[in-house]
């Protein structure tokens, strides 16, 4: 059943991808922490790690750090993991930067290639920062970046080396205190720019990734999603399903058990314990919709028995009569006054069934008589026969299309899914239960 903090899915419920993203988006925390033990576990996720490595015993900055991550990468969920880690025990990945513990806290990016470092971890808090930081992974310019550094400072007009006079001043040839040193060469003129291989070695790549042998393991991470995904395919089918609690009510003898298993099993039950109130379940197919009815058969010689729980739960009510008994059919109104009192609603999906009409010959009470009532009322009508597998069929079709019309106005928003308590009567002997499937256009 449905709870106050219940979070309802609105998305389309023939879509994997959606589905799956918002199970993510509800169910898994923006920060997570990264540890020894779930690492690999991350890495076949398959998203690239935005990683503060912090002192144990910060706090402050995994506050600033979740909360920035909110504000500024919640559109970014799905293109990049977002964690933090103890970097006292994430060691090797801080002396593969270049850094140390001395150095917390830093954030860096692993793209399971390389690792790119977050320039200035006081600008975690700068509007924009953060986001620009990820977006510049995705679009290459990290990597760019690191291999077209920006130019070196050019000299103000004016500046002047002092090298090269102090190199003149041992360069003086008539000198008698330098004229036996060795002259010394002239940079000038001897020094000759890099060559192409040099700068090419010069060239280095990002610091390689310390998680690219836990890489995502695609073997498996596609076993997970394959499986992931039968299990939200026959989920969202249970979920598709519209599932409806069905009473069958009526005094004794006019056919309620024989209408509930001609539905159930297309069959005419010529015998049957009338001491025995059974629960059917049957998978019905209406128009594509699918609906798994539970159906309960009020059986028993006391037309009362509406008290029970089991039929208090129902969400909507067959009340059957016989058209060779007046008496049934006087009981019709009494009944169906019992379900209006034990319901918070004056308006009840249900049904009036004329049963026998095959007895024709012995008919006391009028198709008139029975619409009549049922127009009083307000609800559907139909006479049959149990032994009309097509007849008995439509008894539900109504009753089904009642029901629909009823949640649609609004009565009956969060339809029954729970299974009712089975019965406790003294007129009961037993409690039969059944489960059938068919699937039926009409």
């Amino acid at each position: 059943t449905l709870e106050q903090n219940d979070i309802y899915y609105m998305g389309p419920i023939n879509s994997y991808e959606a589905f799956h993203t918002w199970i993510n988006e509800k169910c898994v925390p923006l920060v997570r922490e990264i540890t020894f033990e779930n690492a690999e576990e991350l890495t076949d996720e398959g998203l690239p790690f935005l990683i503060l490595f912090h002192d144990q015993n910060d706090h402050q900055i995994i506050a600033d750090f979740e909360q920035e991550v909110a504000k500024q990468l919640m559109n970014e969920r799905a293109t990049i993991n977002c964690l933090h880690a103890d970097g006292q025990k994430f060691v090797h990945p801080l002396h593969h930067l270049g850094k140390s513990t001395s150095d917390l806290p830093l954030l860096t990016i692993d793209s399971f290639r390389h690792m790119f470092l977050f320039p200035n971890i006081k600008d975690l808090t700068v509007p924009g920062k953060l986001l620009e930081f990820v977006q510049n992974l995705h679009s290459g310019k990290l990597h760019q970046d690191f291999h077209n550094p920006p130019p070196p400072p050019t000299k103000e007009p004016g500046e002047t080396t002092t090298i090269r006079p102090l190199l003149e001043k041992h360069d003086d040839v008539g000198s008698g205190d330098t004229q036996h040193l060795p002259k010394s060469p002239d940079i000038s003129q001897t020094a000759s720019p890099p060559s192409q291989q040099f700068i090419q070695q010069q060239k280095t790549n990002p610091p390689e990734s310390v998680f690219i042998h836990l890489g995502p393991n695609f073997s498996l991470f596609h076993i997970r999603e394959i499986f992931c995904l039968y299990f939200l395919f026959f989920s969202l089918i249970y979920i598709m399903k519209r599932h409806r609690q069905i009473a069958l009510l009526g005094y004794p003898g006019v056919g309620k058990s024989t209408i509930a298993g001609q539905f159930v099993y297309k069959a005419f039950l010529e015998e049957y314990d009338p001491n025995i109130r059974t629960q059917l379940r049957h998978s019905h197919c209406v128009h594509g919709q699918e609906y798994d009815l539970l159906v309960i058969d009020n059986a028993g010689t006391d037309p009362y028995t509406i008290n029970h729980g089991e039929f208090d739960n129902s969400d909507s009510y067959i009340i059957v009569y016989s058209i060779d008994d007046k008496s049934s059919f006087d009981m019709v109104p009494l009944i169906r006054d019992k379900i209006i009192n034990n319901s918070a609603s004056s308006k009840i999906p249900l049904v009036i069934v004329g049963n026998k009409i095959d007895r024709t010959s012995d008919r006391v009470v009028s198709t008139a008589q029975g619409q009549k009532l049922a127009e009083d009322f307000g609800v559907a009508f139909i006479e049959t026969s149990a032994k009309d597998t097509a007849g008995v069929e439509k008894i539900f079709l109504k009753c089904i299309h009642a029901m629909d019309q009823d949640m649609n106005s609004g009565n009956d928003p969060v339809p029954s899914t729970t299974t009712p308590t089975k019965l406790t009567n003294s007129k009961t002997s037993k409690t039969s239960q059944s489960k059938e499937s068919a699937c039926t256009l009409s």
